[in-house]
């Protein structure tokens, strides 16, 4: 069976940042609402903490939205999403994700211009 080679560099071109994710969604189920629009290679959500533990020892939630970073495998599919914009989580009825395309790398772009 083929593995995917997630360490693979997509260009940030490939790559969407999606916001205001709230603090129950599961990569899983943003992998699904994106895979609706055509391969994504790669996704990982950043979750927001406060640094400290609760009574059982799970962290404490900030309040502040989660973020994360969707790949996919062709620039058309990113052009699709941002067509297809709003997007809602968990569905229409949801919060509405803030999806943008990804900020070029700042030290990229000094080294095309040097």
């Amino acid at each position: 069976m083929h593995k995917e080679n997630k360490c693979r560099n997509w260009p940030d071109h490939h790559q969407l940042f999606v916001g205001n994710v709230p603090h129950q969604a599961s990569e899983s189920k943003l992998r699904i609402i994106f895979e609706r629009f055509g391969k994504v290679v790669d996704l990982h959500l950043h979750c927001k903490t406060t640094g400290s533990k609760g009574p059982q020892g799970q962290n404490n939630l900030t309040g502040v939205p989660n973020y994360g970073f969707v790949t996919f495998e062709d620039y058309a599919v990113v052009a699709k999403v941002l067509k297809a914009l709003p997007i809602y989580y968990p569905d229409d009825k949801g919060l509405k994700l803030n999806i943008e395309e990804k900020e070029i790398n700042q030290k990229v772009k000094m080294k095309v211009i040097t």
